[in-house]
């Protein structure tokens, strides 16, 4: 069975719409985490030594930067610890949110909508207000189903 990491259509930036290719949820988890990182201002060191103070795991600067380019998944228990210190919720993670909520999500035609309609997205041009309608459509759809 296919999971939601295999379905590159939630979000597509600009750049990428010229080569065809569609931002996986890794990636489109992996640019989050980095917006709100740098929103709260923390290097990739210094958020590692937060992380590390807080969580009493270790996160290296080069794993997180791999994480935030897309080049490999966030864990959700990364994701589930490192939140609330970006001042945020693992759900606000899209990629994290919808494989919480799967597999049934993906064959209900309303969701499955929301989905076609989120890849026509241009990731550059958002707003933060943007991202917060995202999460909540997207909340909305998830629950309606349940």
């Amino acid at each position: 069975m296919l999971s939601i990491l295999d379905y590159p259509i939630i979000l597509v930036d600009q750049r990428q719409m010229v080569s065809q290719e569609a931002m996986t949820l890794d990636q489109v988890d992996g640019i989050l985490f980095r917006k709100w990182r740098e929103e709260s201002n923390h290097g990739l060191k210094s958020f590692c030594s937060l992380y590390q103070k807080s969580t009493g795991e270790t996160l290296h600067p080069a794993n997180l930067s791999h994480m935030e380019l897309g080049k490999r998944p966030i864990p959700s228990h990364v994701i589930e610890k490192a939140a609330p210190l970006l001042g945020k919720k693992p759900e606000d993670f899209p990629g994290y949110f919808l494989q919480k909520n799967l597999p049934s999500k993906l064959t209900d035609p309303r969701f499955r909508q929301a989905i076609q309609e989120l890849a026509r997205i241009e990731v550059d041009k958002l707003t933060e207000g943007d991202w917060d309608r995202i999460i909540e459509v997207l909340h909305h759809v998830v629950e309606k189903k349940s």
